[in-house]
């Protein structure tokens, strides 16, 4: 158990050093989802190792004295580090010069079509109300995904309403008037009908964070300076914080729903807890069929049958099954956790190049200077904070639903001169270019 906790401690080190650096080269993606990680699994499994119980949930615990499965979690936590930050460094190899990356402005480069947003907020919210209305909102409240799991149109909704909170603030950079006054409201409908859903991460994870960003974004201070990196540090972490505190008091004062008193061992925090479980079960490997159930998350088993399970489900039928038949409670599988019912010892390798593929495209849509691929960007980063706080099923569906409410009300303008060369020019009539001289000579 000493070498464990002693790996744990220089693994929180480093990778804090390493989530810096990410951070000072405005990889903020990486450092997102590297901070995550450290705290959901390192930290976390520290506590594990140290109390030597793996809490489940805030009434289920488990004994893990005299085993050696806080090692095993322990290296297969490790390995996933390892591989997720040796294949983000590769990446940035080639990042150094991106004149994007550098605090260009964001501009709005494509047309926003009106009609088609608020005919979406409208007949969504209309979804979503109906199913309030055959349930109640306390019921709504407590079982969520359960809820809305009865018809697609539902599921749909229950995904889409709070990505268009976002798109919407970003279609307002090019919006004056009445029209303006039309998409204000049209907001706030898909705001209180989302707080409505109770889903946690649709309201603050694709709704009031990403906003906040945005918001930090324009704002934000270009001169990347260890001050302004401070500040924006600062600001990180504060919104951070107001996620966790507001998400544990959306959970009491509405949902009903008692924390235990130990940050480590509340449900927020159980990744390294239900992983040590997993290890110590018995079950037969997956083979990544719960991966293929993410894929698969919007085809009924009326069509498909035999659907593989998803992660969330495999692990709840593996440590808490009497929970899951009683209840239909889940035991949260976890970025780690979900790897290894699939391919056991593997489960690092597997992990480690799962969290590279998504903290990838999220940098390469966060270093556009467009503002609508930005914040597509910035959504599918912080739903990404569920890949490794959940199972790929809830980042693979809000995410492919986020992207086609996206294709609906943005369009590319043709007539636009292109991203880079409107930043360029933008940068330009300021008196500071910004790309290379040779760029700027062609155009």
């Amino acid at each position: 158990m000493g070498f464990a906790l002693s790996v744990l401690v220089l693994l929180l080190l480093v990778g804090g050093l390493q989530v810096f650096a990410w951070y000072r080269h405005r990889m903020f993606a990486s450092a997102l989802l590297g901070t995550v990680y450290l705290i959901t699994y390192p930290a976390d499994l520290l506590a594990v190792a140290s109390t030597e119980r793996a809490y489940l949930s805030p009434t289920i615990s488990l004994s893990l004295e005299g085993t050696d499965v806080v090692l095993s979690a322990t290296v297969s936590v490790t390995l996933t580090w390892i591989i997720f930050s040796i294949g983000m460094s590769l990446l940035a190899r080639g990042r150094n010069g991106n004149v994007l990356q550098r605090g260009a402005d964001l501009v709005a480069t494509m047309r926003f079509r009106p009609i088609l947003f608020v005919s979406l907020v409208v007949a969504l919210t209309w979804s979503v109300i109906r199913v309030i209305g055959e349930h109640g909102v306390e019921q709504t409240l407590r079982l969520r995904q359960a809820v809305f799991g009865d018809d697609l149109l539902s599921v749909i909704a229950y995904y889409a309403l709070p990505v268009l909170v976002p798109f919407g603030l970003v279609a307002l950079l090019n919006i004056r008037g009445f029209s303006r006054t039309v998409i204000l409201a049209a907001m706030g409908l898909a705001l209180v009908v989302t707080f409505l859903t109770g889903s946690r991460s649709g309201l603050f994870l694709s709704c009031v964070v990403p906003v906040a960003v945005l918001v930090w974004r324009l704002a934000g201070s270009r001169r990347g300076t260890l001050a302004g990196d401070g500040i924006r540090l600062v600001t990180m972490v504060a919104t951070a914080a107001a996620v966790v505190l507001g998400g544990a008091w959306y959970l009491g004062e509405f949902r009903d729903f008692t924390a235990t008193e130990s940050f480590f061992a509340s449900t927020d925090l159980s990744q390294a807890d239900a992983l040590a479980a997993i290890i110590g079960s018995e079950f037969n490997p997956a083979y990544g069929a719960s991966y293929v159930a993410a894929l698969g998350a919007f085809i009924p088993r009326a069509i498909w049958p035999s659907k593989p399970l998803p992660g969330n489900v495999l692990s709840s039928l593996t440590v808490t099954p009497e929970r899951y038949h009683l209840t239909g409670a889940e035991t949260t599988a976890g970025l780690v956790g979900e790897a290894y019912l699939n391919f056991g010892m593997g489960a690092g390798l597997v992990a480690g190049l799962i969290l590279v593929a998504v903290a990838a495209i999220c940098e390469r849509l966060l270093s556009s200077a467009s503002a609508e691929v930005w914040i597509l960007g910035a959504v599918i980063m912080l739903r990404g904070v569920n890949i490794v706080r959940g199972d790929a099923t809830n980042v693979v569906a809000p995410t492919l639903i986020a992207i086609a409410v996206w294709l609906v009300i943005f369009k590319r303008d043709r007539s636009s001169t292109g991203l880079r060369g409107r930043s360029l020019v933008r940068s330009t009539a300021r008196g500071t270019p910004r790309g290379d001289p040779g760029e700027l000579h062609k155009r």
